[in-house]
């Protein structure tokens, strides 16, 4: 996601970049290929709702499609964003199988007082269609909805609620 951004937006589309991953094989090349720009922080860690500690749950096939877990894999630090970044948040983007509500509530203080622009995967439990959007209104009511989905006609693989 990341190179995507900087392919379409370049060195000047963005002031820092913060990116979370919580898988270490993975985020050995996340910051291996990221390592030519400039002010991109990387973190081995994962967003919620709260600080603390959870575990991975291996997807089996692709690390990509790891989650969190109160147990089970390897232990990893999770953060919100509201404590992890002190600085104004701009955009949020946010595919993290699962745990986007639980990251929504742990940035709460940044969409209120930032009113960042919202990228948010709606696509891996039913309620999250709904539910999603219905917090970041009880949030901020400024905040204009859409969806979009990416995948065939018949059978869209991942929708993404932007909010702006």
């Amino acid at each position: 996601t990341a190179l995507s951004y900087l392919r379409n937006y370049g060195e000047d589309g963005y002031k820092k970049m913060y990116c979370y991953e919580i898988t270490p094989s993975t985020f050995e090349i996340l910051v291996r290929t990221l390592a030519p720009y400039r002010d991109i922080d990387c973190r081995l860690k994962g967003v919620g709702d709260a600080e603390g500690v959870l575990h991975v749950r291996d997807h089996q096939t692709s690390a990509s499609g790891n989650a969190l877990d109160a147990q089970g894999g390897e232990a990893v630090s999770v953060t919100t964003l509201d404590a992890d970044i002190r600085e104004p948040v701009t955009l949020i983007k946010a595919d993290i199988e699962g745990f986007e509500q639980r990251a929504l509530a742990g940035a709460r203080q940044h969409i209120l007082n930032d009113h960042p622009k919202l990228l948010i995967s709606v696509y891996h439990s039913n309620e999250d269609l709904w539910r999603i959007p219905r917090y970041i209104k009880e949030i901020s009511r400024d905040y204009s909805l859409y969806l979009r989905h990416h995948g065939s006609p018949i059978y869209p693989t991942e929708i993404t609620l932007i909010a702006v």
